[in-house]
């Protein structure tokens, strides 16, 4: 089985975006606008960060060995590509497994082209992991829609 373009994946698995709604719906104290506004932010950063993903693996490994590395993960580790947003950890340990020392220098790239999309400034912290720095983006980048 050949790993899909994130867009073509999502739309292959819905429940993913039903998932994250029944999710939300929990949240008794947010009005069904602000869920809705909150969800709609969530899946622009998660889309955002597929798209990166998807579009750096392609630059570096090209179409198959993009699509090799998505049926490893898959396979070996049952993580499909619609997952990677929300099981960040799980797709470092991925790489680290199937790229060795590599997978940290496509972890940079993918930060530096996802930052750079954002408009922020990727600062290097002692400490940090991959999902630390997603999860920092993220951060800023609701912080900043929530200041409009």
């Amino acid at each position: 089985m050949h790993a899909l373009p994130y867009t073509e994946a999502v739309q292959q698995n819905p429940e993913t975006r039903t998932r994250d709604w029944k999710l939300l719906s929990y949240m008794p104290h947010k009005s069904t606008t602000q869920l809705g506004r909150l969800m709609s932010e969530e899946f622009k950063f998660e889309k955002s960060l597929m798209k990166t993903i998807d579009e750096q693996l392609m630059r570096i490994f090209g179409k198959k060995g993009t699509s090799i590395i998505y049926d490893y993960m898959q396979n070996a580790l049952s993580l499909q590509q619609d997952e990677i947003p929300k099981r960040l950890e799980l797709f470092t340990e991925g790489l680290d497994k199937f790229l060795s020392s590599g997978a940290k220098v496509v972890e940079k790239v993918i930060l530096d082209d996802l930052y750079t999309g954002f408009g922020q400034e990727l600062k290097f912290e002692e400490g940090y992991n991959f999902a630390d720095y997603i999860q920092a983006l993220k951060a800023r980048v609701n912080k900043g829609n929530n200041n409009t």
